[in-house]
């Protein structure tokens, strides 16, 4: 229970002042807001982000010239960071790099944490009147309590992120990866929880271009102030830097802007049909691997694939490709609710016995033995015993037949009545569990034959003190002949 008691306040929209949106990039970066630069690694957001610092602190953006603040986890600021800068010809005067420092004597460094350190961050835009920040890449600024694929949990890190900017008039770029799903919904693909698109006012993704592999596509995915900014072409270009201070000379790389372009976010994050088989089949090793010692529980299957990088759908598709389907490979054990969970398997090979195709269970069968194995064959390919216990049992010495489903029996079957009184014929779905469930109930009423049969023979096993698993064939064959089996 809060400590606080409150009182609900209403105010007329009548009174409430409009304010017009101002930007950092004209239609892509709000100022007073979060905004998201997506995209697979290595294909040039830092150096985009860069980009926009450099403009920044040249007075080449609406709102600069202005300073910057840098937040990295992951590029090295000396060896990356800096020279990438200096081949944009950023003022780095006005860049600034942030770390947290201890105040107990320590003088411990280490990294920001959101929403720990969110008011120092907030405190820092101004002090330095700074209009962009830039968190390369987001997730690693959150604090370990975040769970970055609880929705709940990302907007409790982000929602003072975005309090900080509208206060500050200052415009957050938090960079993001995306997954390797085989969509070409940004939404789908950007990694974690649906909080990371819902948060931003605006989404970028950055993609690389279906008709030039060394040039990069930007495009705009979400805006919450407006139309969506055309897309763009831009590079990423290798530049040698003059050394300073009578070092080497360097080789870095910066982001140029080419001109806009008609890809939209299908075009470039979808993959190719040939990627998309390459994807599943993928996915179909991954399950063969994890369900080849038999049923694993399906929440872990796909907790350990997510963990894996296989996407969801992608899962999904491999799992029907090999067959994983209810009732026989996707079963519920346990008992309802949170007493059970769900099990995968794998079927077995196209071409593998489902069951013994003899009448009688591998358990009744001869030990063996080198003797018996002499005396097993026959023309037909039934060994002696399995004659004697066929007849036994009242059964032919044939094997059985695996079972065949006639799909005509279910042609035209209905289901429930309407309010009409007219029964609806079922669809194709309905009809698969139906004839699941009739190949169920015969494979069961087999298994009861086949049970009841195996009894009787073991009854008459005993009756006579015989063990067909250590008796001579011989002495089996003599009693059979003299009518005693």
């Amino acid at each position: 229970m809060s400590k606080h008691q409150w009182r609900a306040k209403l105010t007329t929209y009548a009174d409430i002042r409009e304010e017009r949106v101002e930007w950092l990039w004209p239609l892509r970066v709000p100022l007073g807001a979060v905004t998201l630069l997506a995209g697979q690694p290595g294909l040039g957001k830092s150096q985009v982000s860069l980009m926009l610092a450099a403009r920044l602190t040249r007075g080449e953006l609406p709102c600069g010239p202005a300073g910057v603040i840098v937040g990295t986890a992951e590029d090295h600021r000396a060896a990356v960071i800096k020279p990438r800068l200096r081949a944009l010809q950023a003022d780095l005067d006005q860049v600034l790099d942030i770390r947290m420092n201890s105040l107990d004597g320590t003088n411990i460094e280490d990294g920001l944490t959101l929403p720990v350190h969110v008011d120092e961050l907030e405190a820092s835009i101004e002090e330095t009147q700074a209009r962009l920040v830039i968190l390369d890449p987001l997730v690693s600024f959150l604090d370990g309590s975040i769970d970055s694929w609880k929705d709940a949990s990302v907007r409790q890190a982000l929602s003072p992120l975005a309090t900080a900017a509208e206060r500050q008039g200052c415009a957050i770029l938090g960079i993001v990866h995306v997954n390797k799903a085989a969509s070409g919904d940004p939404f789908q693909r950007i990694g974690g929880s649906v909080g990371f698109q819902g948060a931003p006012r605006s989404v970028l993704v950055l993609g690389r271009d279906p008709d030039n592999e060394n040039q990069r596509v930007l495009i705009h995915t979400k805006s919450n102030y407006g139309r969506e900014a055309p897309s763009l072409i831009l590079e990423i270009e290798e530049i040698l830097l003059p050394a300073l201070g009578g070092g080497e000379d360097l080789v870095t790389s910066r982001a140029v802007e080419i001109g806009e372009s008609d890809h939209t976010a299908e075009s470039v994050l979808g993959l190719s049909a040939t990627e998309q088989r390459g994807e599943v089949a993928e996915a179909e090793d991954y399950l063969r691997d994890v369900l080849d010692s038999g049923p694993v529980d399906a929440a872990q299957v796909k907790r350990d694939a997510k963990a894996a990088g296989v996407g969801e759908r992608t899962l999904e598709k491999a799992k029907a490709n090999l067959g994983i389907k209810m009732p026989d490979y996707v079963k519920r054990v346990g008992g309802l609710a949170d007493k059970g969970r769900w099990t995968w398997e794998l079927p077995p090979p196209k071409g593998a016995r489902l069951r013994p195709q003899s009448p009688i269970p591998p358990s009744c069968g001869l030990s063996g033995t080198p003797h018996e194995q002499r005396e097993s064959a026959s023309s037909n390919g039934l060994r002696p015993h399995d004659k004697v216990m066929a007849a036994l049992a009242g059964d032919t010495p044939d094997f059985e037949p695996p079972l065949v489903v006639d799909e005509s029996d279910f042609e035209g079957a209905t289901g429930a009545t309407d309010r009409d009184g007219n029964r609806e014929p079922l669809s194709a779905s309905e009809q698969a569990v139906l004839r699941d469930q009739v190949a169920r109930a015969e494979l069961e009423k087999r298994d009861a034959e086949r049970a009841e049969a195996d009894g009787r023979i073991r009854a008459e096993l005993e009756r006579e003190q015989l063990d067909l698993g250590t008796a001579p064939l011989a002495d089996v064959h003599r009693a059979h002949e003299k009518g005693e089996l």
